[in-house]
């Protein structure tokens, strides 16, 4: 049921913007988790918009595990990573460059207002990889308070919310997703229900008075009401609407992600020489 669920609102979600038009700033930044074990984290990149609160785009992008560790924890890390290979440590300014390409070409004029935190892999995007493109890349401290008037609000706010509505994407959770494909529909359906189904806040705001009844989709102009579920959820998906979805989308759609976001060999560490994990870690720790 959820699958088929995820398949609906990834193909609703493309349908209703593959004709739209980015009028505001992008907020952007990574919800990062982990699918499957706290050894395989990953960031889910977020566009979110700075002012309607609609989230426009995302993909999927690995990491690799980071922090302290203890000596058991860096063995069976060890043994993860010479069997299966590690994750491409590029991984997050690939995902970015993909996103900010279909971003930048739905873009109401000529260039792109981005919002970002300090993140080098996205500097090297937008100073080397589309530098061909105009983008106006305004950044911010990842340590600034993380109120409304912080330029990453739009994005925080969907933080907060995924962390707070999906069980999935809960801290400490014992609901984790088992696969990051499943993760990424858990998401996916997430996505929807804040776009289209509730209102962008619960209370009235002086700044933004609508923002209790209007939905983020109809602030964007994609929608003229609060949808509902059955109004979402309507059509079983089709081969026709399937390939209209982006490469990224395609596996996500089938409960995947895409092969460069998976391990491999070739991003293997080498072994210090003479050294080995028995040297490293003695079996009596």
């Amino acid at each position: 049921r959820l699958d088929r669920m995820a398949k609906q609102a990834l193909i609703f979600h493309n349908e209703q913007t593959r004709s739209s038009t980015i009028k505001e700033a992008i907020a952007y930044d990574g919800l990062e988790n982990f699918a499957g074990s706290q050894y395989d984290p990953n960031n889910i990149q977020q566009a979110v918009g700075s002012e309607s609160l609609f989230i426009y785009d995302f993909n999927f992008a690995p990491l690799n595990r980071k922090g302290r560790m203890s000596p058991r924890q860096k063995l069976r890390l060890q043994e993860i990573e010479e069997a299966l290979g590690r994750y491409n440590p590029r991984a997050i300014r690939i995902q970015t460059k993909t996103i900010l390409e279909r971003l930048h070409s739905k873009s109401l004029g000529p260039q792109l207002e981005l919002l970002s935190d300090e993140h080098f892999h996205y500097r090297k995007v937008v100073q080397k990889d589309l530098s061909r493109f105009k983008i106006i890349h305004k950044t911010i401290s990842s340590k600034a308070c993380r109120n409304y008037q912080n330029i990453l609000f739009g994005v925080n706010h969907s933080d907060m919310r995924a962390r707070q509505m999906v069980a999935a994407f809960t801290r400490e959770t014992i609901s984790f997703a088992k696969t990051a494909g499943r993760m990424v529909q858990k998401f996916a359906l997430f996505m929807v229900y804040k776009n289209y189904m509730i209102p962008q806040f619960t209370k009235k705001h002086v700044r933004r008075p609508d923002a209790h009844f209007k939905s983020p989709a109809q602030k964007v102009g994609i929608a003229t009401k609060l949808l509902t579920f059955g109004e979402i959820i309507e059509l079983f998906p089709t081969k026709k609407n399937y390939k209209k979805l982006s490469e990224d989308w395609k596996t996500f759609y089938k409960a995947q992600v895409p092969l460069d976001c998976q391990r491999s060999l070739k991003f293997r560490k080498p072994k210090p020489f003479g050294c080995d994990s028995h040297h490293l870690f003695p079996a009596h720790s």
